[in-house]
């Protein structure tokens, strides 16, 4: 069924190790996944394993890719808004980050952050 292949995805993760030489196969794992089980109640977890993959072998266009298909399938999860936050803050020019700040505000999301880091925008 659905979640002994859910399962399988998320074991094959676990076990394939990140590495450069895997990143297209663990990238085509989590496509596979986030294609599969769009509807899930647990596909956070998909989502946050792949900001995890982009956020250490993505450029920044993946990067910003992956975010925003993070946060239109899984809004209400705070961890992807937290995770995504602090992973790729440095690539998102101000006016990115004052339109995700727009959205968490619109989808209740509340983000602790340094009064510093919101100072810049």
């Amino acid at each position: 069924g659905i979640n002994a292949e859910y399962m399988g995805i998320l074991t094959e993760l676990r076990v394939l190790p990140f590495t450069e030489g895997t990143v297209s196969r663990v990238r085509n794992i989590l496509e596979r996944g986030a294609k599969r089980f769009m509807h899930h109640s647990d596909q956070g977890t998909l989502w946050m394993e792949y900001i995890k993959v982009e956020a250490k072998y993505g450029d920044d266009t993946s990067k910003r890719r992956v975010l925003y298909r993070a946060i239109n399938q899984c809004p209400g999860m705070k961890d992807i808004w937290y995770s995504s936050y602090d992973q790729f803050k440095e690539i998102l020019t101000s006016e990115e980050m004052k339109e995700l700040m727009e959205w968490m505000v619109e989808k209740d999301i509340h983000l602790r952050t340094f009064l510093e880091e919101i100072a810049i925008l």
